[in-house]
This record gives C-alpha cells, structure tokens and sequence, in this order.
C-alpha cells in the first residue's frame, strides 16, 4: 500500500517573470516619493545635486522592499539598475513647472522600473546582471547625447 506523505511547509515561490503592472505600480510608487523627497529635503539645503541624489537612495531602498512585497524578481539589482539609470534627475527637471515634474519624474520611473524588471527575466544571475547592465548602458549613453 502506498503512503501519502504531506508537505507541511508552506513556501513561496517567486514569480520568473514579473507582470508588467508591477512594474508600473512601483514606478508610479517610486516616482511620486523620489519627487516629495527631492522637494522636501531641497528646502533643507542650498546644494544643486544633494537633495536628488540622497532622494534616488531612498527611493531606491523602499522600492527595493515593495518588489519583494510583490516577489518580483531580483529587486535589488533591478533598483539600483534603476538608482544609477536615473542619477542626476533633479538637474533635467529643475527649470520646469512641478506639475510637469511629477509626471515626468514619473513617466521615468516606469519606463526605467518596467524596462530593468523585464530585463531581470532570466532564471540565472549573470544573463540577468549583464542584460540589466547593457539596459542601464544604452540609458545613461541615450541622456548623454
């Protein structure tokens, strides 16, 4: 007679592929507090490029732990794909009206959060590390121009 053994641990399993809402959501979420961050701490001190750069950190660490709220894979190498992707955005958006920063602020932090969570797909580390790379590449080498 056969025996039926029960698995009494219950694991999670981590999505292979994040849906694309996902990433929309945290970059909706990310944007939003990188720009109430940047706003805020830029009352605080008279420099140009502290208050972005200490708000990508930030911003970076709480999106980092909503990923892995919603499993999506690799957060930390897609946030700080994302972080160095987007380094030095308070000078793009410094001479527009904020209304029109928050939505571009925004609309760049979806599209970079999208972009590297789609590029973490892989199921091994180093595709998925060299395709995040050659993303946050043609990003940083797209702005320069």
């Amino acid at each position: 007679m056969a025996k039926v053994i029960e698995n009494s641990s219950s694991s999670r399993t981590i999505r292979i592929s994040s849906p694309l809402w996902r990433g929309v959501m945290v970059g909706i979420i990310a944007g939003v507090i990188w720009w109430v961050l940047m706003s805020s701490i830029s009352q605080l001190t008279k420099s140009a490029t502290i208050p972005g750069d200490v708000a990508i950190i930030i911003t970076a660490t709480i999106a980092t732990a909503v990923m892995v709220g919603l499993r999506m894979t690799m957060p930390l190498v897609v946030s700080v794909g994302v972080a160095v992707s987007l380094w030095g955005m308070q000078g793009w958006i410094k001479d527009i009206f904020w209304v029109e920063q928050i939505a571009w602020v925004v609309l760049l932090y979806v599209l970079a959060y999208v972009a590297l969570s789609w590029s973490t797909r892989f199921k091994r580390l180093i595709p998925a590390l060299i395709a995040v790379i050659i993303t946050v590449l043609l990003v940083r080498l797209s702005l320069a121009l």
